[in-house]
């Protein structure tokens, strides 16, 4: 594994797709909220989240040798989702599940309603600001990440990735594809 990777637990990566893609990504994000909202998660309960969506499994898949390269290892992936963060949304701190060994968190975008904000993670004692296509590869299971509330007006969003791997040689091979047999298919009950 990346010696920074082990050392730090996290990477910053500058770009990890381009700005058009990610506001491609944005946009679909975004209009699936507005048409056909999910409901949120455990920790993000009044935002908009999609577990396993055909999008981001195809970033997971399609991103995968290039954070296998940053990362230094091997990985198996095993599930990604996205979610559209709501104004007062905030990310407690915690630690991931197995499944999510090597994470990579991909800013997709955001509409602040016109305010000068930059809402940054925080992972372990770093806190990073990620504009669209930045991403933060960081070990998930071993280090406490979070967000603070997102403070822009009423109407304002921020869009956000989440891909998961374990690596091949690892602990975590058991969670390849998060239970199921393989990328693209429904979560097994």
């Amino acid at each position: 594994m990346n010696e920074e990777l082990q050392n730090k637990k996290y990477l910053f990566v500058e770009g990890i797709i381009s700005p058009e893609m990610a506001g491609i990504c944005a946009g679909y994000a975004a209009a699936h909220r507005r048409h056909n909202f999910q409901g949120g998660d455990p920790q993000a309960p009044r935002s908009h989240s999609v577990w396993g969506d055909f999008l981001t499994e195809s970033l997971l898949e399609a991103l995968q040798p290039k954070v296998e390269g940053l990362a230094g290892c091997r990985l198996l992936p095993t599930y990604s989702f996205y979610r559209v963060y709501v104004p007062n949304e905030e990310l407690l701190p915690h630690r991931d599940r197995a499944a999510c060994e090597v994470s990579c968190t991909v800013c997709l975008g955001y509409d602040y309603r016109g305010k000068d904000y930059q809402w940054r993670i925080s992972i372990g004692r770093s806190r990073l600001a990620l504009r669209p296509g930045d991403a933060a590869i960081y070990l998930g299971c071993e280090v406490e990440h979070s967000r603070p509330p997102l403070l822009i007006p009423a109407g304002g969003w921020h869009a956000q990735a989440f891909l998961h791997y374990v690596t091949r040689d690892g602990p975590n091979t058991d969670q390849a594809f998060d239970g199921r047999r393989a990328l693209y298919e429904p979560r097994v009950k």
